[in-house]
């Protein structure tokens, strides 16, 4: 009776403990890393932080640590305590797809972070200049296999997952287009714009209003998740449409912290970040920029993080895309 009883008590302290930890977070200002330049991944951190204050009663400050694709600013919040107080706006780019095409990566993608929940997955596509003769991905493989070569699309650089996606369709495509490699999308955008490049992967919210304008057109999209392709421009082709057996290397925005959160301080910090998405005029932007919201639970995250890390692994093997320094 005696162990019963201590058994009760311990459990009750248990749960005790975690609501108390839970309630006190945070008690001062929580550091956001971005992993990027300021104008991408970090609008839509900052859309959705006043709700996310609001809800946690501190600010959120926004630290920037961009380099090697993501690299650096990721490297530096695995290795920061794991008490809340460091998150990082976190990228399939930086955690599936960097450490899948680099020999060496400061950090394991699948021991060293806390997977909070999915913010986004944004509409990628196929661009190119109005002058280029291609209507459609069917006319551009088309065009490209009459005319090896003849044709380039620019991606943010080699090893995103921009330069595999178009790999992994060449090869099941039969065609030959050339990669030209960019220090993202600001250096891309005026090479397309004066026709240094015909063609480039990119997403649909940043050159929205130039296609619009008809400054570019859309010749397809790069995505292959079914609720991706279901709010794309009408008519517009993935690449599973033509190329049976086609899987895009997807990439998302999400947040994540050091490995070892607790479960309550995890829990609360996706609360307030799931009510930031759930606001009406974020529904509506994200609707216009053609950004799925996405909001997982640790477990689902995690579970996906570990997948793509492992799709990508074997894409770059098929794709025989030399490993990067």
């Amino acid at each position: 009776m005696n162990g019963t009883i201590r058994y009760i008590l311990a459990t009750l302290l248990v749960f005790a403990s975690a609501s108390a930890l839970s309630q006190a977070y945070p008690i001062k200002p929580v550091r956001v890393i971005i992993s990027y330049p300021p104008g991408g991944v970090d609008v839509v951190t900052r859309q959705i932080m006043p709700t996310i204050e609001k809800e946690l009663g501190q600010p959120w400050v926004i630290e920037y640590r961009s380099g090697a694709g993501g690299v650096i600013g990721h490297e530096y919040t695995a290795r920061q305590p794991a008490d809340g107080y460091t998150l990082a706006v976190t990228l399939g780019n930086s955690v599936t797809v960097a450490p899948g095409v680099r020999k060496h990566t400061p950090y394991n993608p699948l021991t060293d972070f806390t997977y909070i929940s999915q913010g986004i997955e944004p509409l990628g596509l196929i661009v190119a200049h109005p002058s280029v003769p291609v209507n459609s991905l069917a006319e551009l493989v088309d065009y490209a296999k009459k005319n090896p070569g003849k044709l380039t699309w620019a991606t943010s650089g080699i090893g995103s997952s921009w330069h595999i996606n178009g790999e992994l369709a060449k090869l099941r495509g039969g065609f030959d287009v050339l990669h030209a490699p960019y220090q993202g999308f600001g250096q891309m955008i005026p090479a397309l714009l004066g026709n240094q490049v015909p063609l480039m992967m990119i997403t649909w919210s940043v050159v929205r209003p130039m296609i619009q304008a008809g400054k570019m057109k859309v010749v397809g999209i790069t995505s292959t998740e079914p609720k991706l392709k279901a709010i794309a421009p009408p008519g517009a082709q993935a690449f599973d449409d033509i190329l049976p057996g086609y899987q895009a290397i997807p990439d998302w925005v999400g947040l994540a912290g050091p490995a070892g959160l607790p479960e309550p301080i995890v829990r609360r910090i996706r609360d307030a970040y799931v009510k930031g998405f759930q606001q009406p005029e974020i529904v509506k932007k994200m609707d216009e920029d053609k950004q799925l919201i996405v909001l997982s639970t640790p477990a689902e995250f995690t579970a996906r993080v570990r997948r793509e890390f492992a799709l990508v692994q074997n894409a770059v093997k098929v794709a025989g895309i030399p490993l990067q320094e």
